[in-house]
Parts: C-alpha cells; structure tokens; sequence
C-alpha cells in the first residue's frame, strides 16, 4: 500500500513488470484532471518564444501531447523567477529574457535557449507543473532519459524541495537508482518483481526491521535494487575479484542480472557478522545468496548458527575441529592445504 503521508513514490522493477501499466493506473484512479505525466523528460518540445498565453494554456494544459508552458512564464514574473533560480542551480548558467526570446549566459558565451537541447528546453516544463497549481499529482516516467547522471541528481533533489514547496504527490517510474532515497521520511521506494509477479514496498520493509546499518548500507548500495539476484560477500576486495573475474569468465550471470556485492561499510573488514541478518531483510523481496571466507568454519561469532537446522550436527562438526587442533585462521589454512584436509561428518544448512 501507499503511505498517503509520503510525497514521493519511486517505483522499479525490470521491463515487462508493468510499470507503465502502474502509470495508468494511477492517473485512473487519482483522476485524469489532477495528474500530469511527463515521459521520457520530454515531451513534444516546441521552439523556445512566445507565444498567446491563452492558446497556450489550451494547448498545454488540455493536451498531454503538447507542452508549450514555457510560453506561459511570459505572463508570470514569480514563476520566470523561480524557473530562473532553479535553471542557474542545476545547470550553472544563467538565464535572462531578451525580448520574447530567453538567453543562456555561460561564462562570457552568450546564445539563445531555442538553440540549445531539448534537455533545457524540457527543464521550464518541469518546473513549470511543479510549481503551479494546474496538477497535484505528476508521474515522472523515465526521467533519466536525457539527462547527464549529475542533473538527474539534480532533478531529484529539485523534485524533493519543490514538492514540498508546492504541496504535490510525485511518483517517478526508473530505471535509475539517482532517483532513489532510502533515507528521507518523504520518500518511498517499490520494488515491481517480475518473476515473483508482485509489488514490494522497500522502505516499509527496512523500516520494520529498525536496522539502521543496513539502512545505511542498502542506501548507499541502492543499485542492487535493480537486479534479480544478490550474492553478498564480506569485504570490497572480494567484491572487485569476482565480479572482475565474472566480466572475464562468465558472461552469462550477467545476462542473469546477478550481482555480487560487499556488505562492508567503506572498506573495513568484519563483514561476515552482518551477512545473516542483511540476507533475511533481502530475501523478502527477491532472491539473496551469502558467500563467506574460509573462516566461517570456525565460526568465532556465532554466524554457523544462523544457517545449521540441526544443532546436534554443529555441535559434532565443532567438536571434531577442536580435536583436530583448529581452532584459529593459521590452523585452518594449514589444515585445508593438507592432503588430508577431511573433517568426518556433515552439517545441513539453512537459509
């Protein structure tokens, strides 16, 4: 379900899970007249000028395939100003009115808006439906399209502040993990899972487990989102290894969308203890495998426990290390490297 008191609403999910049915839907439900959706950043963008406000405001406002709003901040001093701040903030340029035209000023270069993308020309009908009340709700689908990595940062951040500005309810359908935040209290996050043919919401699902480090850590690897499968390692050199060695020898799991990712924070060590619980939170929304060092074996912080169904057989297999004189990394090592590195026995693991 959606949290009403959340402003921002990221969906994700792969191709095909129905996000642009999602779309519909929802400017079914929170009726036509209220929602504006704006696709792909773009739509249908017109020569920068001016043009009769009150045809514009026919065209644009009546139409979803037309957008001339860029017209209307002709007859709006507080809008032209907004869109001017904000233009200079994300872009760093700065942009005046000349006439009917609009002018772009970068540096001591100097050249008319309607000369230059349509990723400016498609920023004054962003602004524009934020910041004026025509719609309450707008569907940002695809938003990344277009746009350099570093603006999409920047549209987000813009989307956040505005919003709350102006008192709308945003959704972003992505492809993109620059469009989303799993820190802020104003934003949640869906997960549309394909294979498992249902909806996940990401942010009650973190928020239930009051683990703030792997807030933290899901937060800052937030890309994994978009895979289909996680395996998760203990530390950042195991991370760059095998997903180097994955580019070189085995094409195919990246075709599968699996992802190998580190559950460390920077790059410290002592990953391993964290596994077990980050795994439980992942596997409540899609598949998540753990691969662990040697060491594991010896089982120093109890994370054996956590995987072993019998705890007759950890106790046995526990016992039989100790009796073969195993009992650090050193004796370990030198143990598996022998000819007879065999521990009689066996344990069933569980996730």
């Amino acid at each position: 379900t959606i949290d009403t008191e959340k402003r921002i609403h990221t969906f994700i999910g792969p191709n095909g899970s129905g996000k642009s049915k999602l779309m519909q839907i929802i400017k079914n439900t929170i009726g036509t007249a209220k929602v504006k959706i704006i696709a792909g950043n773009i739509n249908n963008i017109n020569p920068i000028n001016a043009i009769d406000e009150d045809q514009a405001k026919r065209d644009s406002l009546n139409h979803n395939e037309i957008d001339n709003i860029v017209s209307l901040i002709n007859a709006n001093e507080t809008v032209r100003k907004i869109i001017f701040y904000w233009f200079e903030k994300l872009f760093n340029k700065k942009l005046s009115k000349e006439g009917n035209m609009y002018k772009i000023e970068e540096g001591s270069f100097t050249y008319y808006l309607n000369l230059d993308g349509d990723g400016y020309k498609s920023f004054f009908n962003l602004v524009y439906y934020l910041i004026t009340p025509e719609y309450k709700c707008i569907v940002f689908d695809e938003p990344e399209r277009y746009l350099h990595p570093n603006l999409q940062i920047s549209l987000f951040n813009m989307v956040k502040k505005l919003s709350k500005d102006y008192d709308k309810r945003i959704f972003f359908i992505t492809h993109n993990s620059n469009f989303i935040d799993l820190l802020s209290d104003e934003i949640e996050v869906f997960l549309m899972n394909k294979s498992k043919q249902d909806v996940f919401n990401i942010t009650q699902i973190i928020n239930a487990t009051n683990n703030k480090q792997f807030k933290t850590w899901i937060h800052y690897n937030k890309s994994i989102l978009f895979s289909k499968a996680i395996v998760l390692l203990e530390g950042y050199s195991d991370q760059i290894l095998l997903n180097h060695l994955m580019s070189k020898l085995n094409h195919s799991a990246f075709a599968s969308n699996i992802t190998f990712t580190s559950v460390a924070i920077v790059k410290e060590n002592g990953g391993k203890t964290r596994i077990p619980e980050y795994q439980k939170i992942i596997l409540q929304f899609f598949e998540c495998w753990a691969m662990f060092d040697l060491d594991l074996l010896l089982d120093t912080g109890g994370e054996l426990a956590k995987y072993v169904t019998n705890t007759t057989q950890l106790v046995d297999f526990k016992t039989k290390l100790g009796a073969a004189g195993i009992n650090n990394k050193l004796t370990l090592k030198t143990f598996y490297n022998s000819t007879t590195n065999n521990i009689s026995g066996s344990v069933s693991l569980s996730v």
